[in-house]
């Protein structure tokens, strides 16, 4: 349970992300809040070195090795699949979270704080999955076999993400799940190597298992954007318009706006729904054109 506790400090942060980050791009603009979001780490970077111990005293000295050397540790079997295991959970979490706001704005029409929540909600969940999953493992179960749970939960949160194309309140319940699954099984991943190894070697295997981890970070957002990204548009087409074969498009390009009517919708003097922000716009015809809620109509 230490461990998750220690462990659940990342999962306040994606919290505290999803809460505040779309509300201060709706305010104040994208990249001022980006500028705010970075100063952050250096801040709490600043704090820490404050608060805590420096550990002098708590060293190992250099001769001790615990019978473990570090080639026999980066080819044991149990971490290089924990590590593995890491990188598949990294690599949906970031594929998932990284453009879930966004399908819930364009695809469902939710306002954007709104959306944004969905990464507060799996936070919040990732930080009570953090310490309770942990605890589950060392009292109740092992760590493998709540491995094994975390998977099939996460799994199962992706086809409710999937099914809330028709059901969109299986959103919420995707992203909870997500957080509460794929955002807490480090913590169980930490216990895992730390129970059985020496103090010395549970350093350098936790290092491994954290490096598969970033690497599915690193790869998982990047694969599904390649994936999704639609083909170069023809020579002198308009960017940021649906998919589908929108509707006869204005004779010129539209260059005034009227605010939307009662419900995100536009007059039929002014049809074609937009964002301010994003400055994406929907025509008549379009995927998501009736699910859009307008912020501006041209």
């Amino acid at each position: 349970a230490l461990t998750g506790i220690k462990q659940s400090g990342v999962q306040v942060g994606v919290f505290l992300g999803g809460s505040l980050l779309p509300l201060g791009a709706e305010t104040i603009g994208w990249r001022p809040t980006l500028l705010l979001a970075a100063l952050a780490p250096i801040v709490g970077l600043a704090f820490s070195r404050r608060i805590l111990p420096t550990g002098d005293d708590d060293r190992i000295p250099s001769g001790s090795d615990d019978g473990m050397d570090r080639g026999t540790l980066a080819r044991s079997p149990f971490l290089l699949r924990l590590a593995t295991y890491g990188f598949l959970m990294g690599a949906g979490w970031s594929a998932v979270f990284t453009y879930l706001p966004d399908y819930g704005r364009t695809a469902l029409g939710w306002d954007p704080r709104i959306a944004g929540l969905l990464v507060s909600a799996a936070g919040l969940f990732g930080v009570a999955g953090r310490i309770g999953w942990s605890w589950f493992a060392e009292h109740r179960s092992d760590a493998p076999r709540t491995l094994a749970i975390l998977a099939a939960i996460s799994v199962a949160a992706v086809g409710a993400i999937i099914a809330s194309s028709r059901v969109p309140p299986l959103l919420w319940l995707g992203a909870a799940a997500l957080g509460g699954s794929s955002g807490s099984w480090n913590s169980v991943g930490m216990f895992a190597v730390i129970a059985p190894l020496p103090e010395r070697p549970a350093g350098a295997g936790s290092g491994l298992v954290v490096f598969g981890v970033l690497l599915g970070l690193g790869a998982g957002g990047a694969a599904l954007g390649a994936r999704g990204d639609p083909p170069p548009a023809p020579h002198g087409a308009r960017g940021g318009a649906d998919p589908d074969p929108p509707a006869p498009a204005p004779q010129a390009p539209p260059t005034s706006w009227v605010p939307p009517l009662p419900g995100g919708t536009c007059p039929t003097s002014h049809p074609i729904k937009a964002n301010k922000n994003s400055k994406i716009f929907h025509e008549p015809g379009g995927r998501f054109y009736e699910r859009t809620q307008a912020e501006r109509c041209y």
